[in-house]
């Protein structure tokens, strides 16, 4: 996001919701912020915050899981914003179940996250 838009990384993260929401709007789309709290917002004002930290989310390829998640709802028919906001709710749960089935966050890879996703999809229906 730093690059794209030639702010600060640390500005960025200061003020995450409103760096999303600014963005989205100026730039007519969905903007997903991935971190500590992911926050996705939409060029309408809609802001969504996932509530969830963890590490298991921060190694590589995670955000590509993160990414084909949302893809793929949005092959299934989702709009942009839900399917960006349902992707990072299942992407965060799938990060915190694999943590809890490896016994710890450091030994989360985004094989493993992805491995997670069907529990966390059994949850949900």
């Amino acid at each position: 996001m730093s690059a794209l838009t030639g702010c600060l990384r640390e500005e960025i993260l200061q003020n995450k919701n409103e760096v999303a929401l600014k963005y989205a709007k100026e730039w007519g789309c969905v903007i997903v912020l991935k971190g500590a709290f992911t926050a996705i917002a939409a060029a309408t004002g809609e802001l969504t915050v996932i509530p969830v930290a963890s590490p298991a989310l921060a190694r590589a390829g995670t955000g590509d899981v993160l990414a084909g998640l949302i893809v793929g709802l949005l092959a299934q028919g989702l709009d942009a914003y839900a399917a960006a906001v349902a992707g990072a709710f299942i992407h965060a749960r799938a990060g915190l179940i694999a943590a809890e089935d490896l016994g710890s966050t450091a030994s989360v890879l985004a094989s493993d996250l992805l491995n997670s996703v069907p529990d966390v999809m059994s949850e949900l229906e």
